[in-house]
């Protein structure tokens, strides 16, 4: 009857210690599982940023590529007045100093007055 009650107890031992393995197991198994949802659930939300961002980006690149087109065409439109004004502010200027050097060689005096009238060194509208 030893014999007996030792397989007996060496049985359910053996049960009872494969049972806990399983339930451990089991543990593990579902820890693991958890940590895997989270994971995934992680990295979902940063693909869900990612893409938003990736929409952001889409849409200011394209409001970028419009507000350029419309800077050029802009750009093309003005240009033609901007080269006129650009003529006659340059042609006012060419004008204003050419006015200043007819004025400035009427009112100057004489420079060389030490040369005697007449003479070859004498400057052109110099009273003698």
């Amino acid at each position: 009857m030893n014999t007996l009650m030792t397989i007996a107890w060496a049985i359910i031992a053996a049960v009872a210690a494969w049972g806990m393995t399983l339930a451990h197991a089991h543990a593990d198994i579902a820890r693991l599982q958890a940590e895997r949802r989270k994971e995934v659930k992680l990295w979902q939300a940063e693909a869900a940023r990612a893409r938003a961002h990736a929409a952001q980006l889409a849409q200011d690149a394209a409001a970028w590529a419009a507000g350029l087109k419309q800077g050029r065409e802009d750009v093309m439109t003005i240009m033609p007045l901007l080269v006129a004004a650009h003529q006659r502010l340059t042609e006012s200027h060419q004008a204003a100093a050419d006015m200043a050097e007819r004025l400035a060689d009427e009112t100057l005096p004489c420079r060389n007055t030490a040369e005697p009238a007449g003479s070859a060194h004498a400057e052109p509208g110099c009273p003698s």
